[in-house]
């Protein structure tokens, strides 16, 4: 089990080496980074149906919860791995906000990455060998973490549903509801080791996201804005995934 390390400061990520940059750092805070990053886009590639890398809208639609400034307060804690700040602020969100399914996504994504990572599971080592499939690493599941992950993600779902049910195009809501779906299917993947229960959610997630882009595929143009500390960090639509805040 992971002990939490202290914070990463946005200074110290700022001054690590950019891609392409030719240096190479073996120590410190950048190892704790990459495994993070890498995990991350391991654990929800599991969910992404397409392998196509769409290019970026020049005004992409958000909903307008993710500009909050409490929002983007909490998303500078979640890069830095910061999670009980993140989800604290995360949480007041939800309570100001306690009819919009993003808000609860949103605390939602925070609760299943704190334990995701505190159970060494966003560790790129442990995909190195057998040990993801066969069970070697042991992932002993907290009963209330559990249950608190299950509830948001049916608190998510069942808010974004009475939207669709009030307005079938409603894209923020689709996608909501995809994001939440694909959310329980990495916790249940990674952690219960329920596979095929996990895929079955994550085709659901997919075709919630489908049916945002055929809602509308102008403004999304295959992304959409994400709540990061950037204005332009992005969040790809089918893969639910974060940009470092280069």
């Amino acid at each position: 089990m992971r002990s939490t390390p202290a914070p990463v400061t946005m200074d110290e990520v700022r001054s690590f080496p950019r891609p392409g940059s030719g240096v190479s750092v073996s120590g410190g805070y950048l190892l704790e980074i990459r495994p993070f990053a890498a995990g991350m886009a391991l654990v929800l590639a599991m969910l992404a149906a397409s392998g196509t890398t769409p290019a970026h809208a020049a005004s992409p639609h958000t909903n307008p919860l993710n500009l909050d400034p409490m929002v983007r307060e909490a998303y500078q804690h979640f890069y830095l791995l910061d999670y009980p700040p993140c989800i604290a602020l995360l949480e007041k969100v939800r309570q100001a906000h306690s009819s919009d399914p993003e808000a609860a996504t949103l605390l939602l994504e925070a609760e299943v990455f704190a334990e995701l990572y505190r159970q060494d599971l966003l560790d790129t080592t442990f995909y190195a060998n057998d040990g993801f499939l066969t069970g070697k690493h042991p992932t002993p599941e907290d009963p209330q973490i559990r249950d608190r992950i299950f509830s948001l993600a049916d608190e998510a779902v069942r808010l974004a549903e009475d939207r669709i049910n009030r307005n079938p195009r409603d894209a923020d809501a689709f996608y909501a509801r995809g994001w939440a779906r694909a959310l329980r299917a990495a916790y249940v993947a990674m952690v219960e080791r329920s596979f095929g229960a996990a895929f079955r959610m994550a085709l659901q997630a997919h075709t919630d996201e489908v049916r945002v882009l055929q809602i509308d595929p102008e403004s999304f143009s295959g992304l959409r804005a994400s709540p990061g500390p950037n204005p332009g960090a992005w969040r790809c639509c089918r893969t639910q995934t974060h940009t470092l805040p280069w």
